[in-house]
């Protein structure tokens, strides 16, 4: 149900033109207009969620494609003993330590962390 009044101004040539097409199918231009106006509405929401799946999926596909080796290279340097002894002592708070990694606490992983990049690697 159409209920909400919204005033436009149109150029003569393209009021001319919704009289003469509204007219061929037998349609006020006031109905042609909502019509129309409702479609192009539609193609910008639909436009807008092919790009946000598209955008999703790309970040899916980069996530994906992440290997050991990258992420690596785009942290190497940045793991310091701070911060691997910082990650260990989250893993150990959150019961992560026993799963896997060494029970002799965190200052521990750390240091065997920090000792050998094969094992930092591994303990993030």
């Amino acid at each position: 149900m159409r209920n909400v009044e919204v005033r436009v101004k149109l150029a003569p040539s393209i009021a001319d033109a919704l009289a003469r097409i509204g007219e061929r199918r037998g349609l006020l231009p006031a109905t042609l207009a909502a019509a129309a106006l409702g479609e192009w509405i539609e193609r910008q929401e639909q436009t807008a969620r092919l790009q946000r799946l598209s955008v999703l999926d790309a970040g899916k596909r980069f996530a994906d494609s992440l290997t050991d080796e990258r992420l690596e290279k785009v942290f190497s340097g940045v793991l310091t003993a701070d911060v691997l002894r910082e990650i260990a002592a989250t893993a150990a708070t959150e019961g992560l330590a026993g799963q896997g990694g060494s029970s002799a606490g965190p200052e521990a992983a750390a240091g065997e962390c920090a000792a050998s990049p094969d094992r930092a690697r591994t303990a993030t």
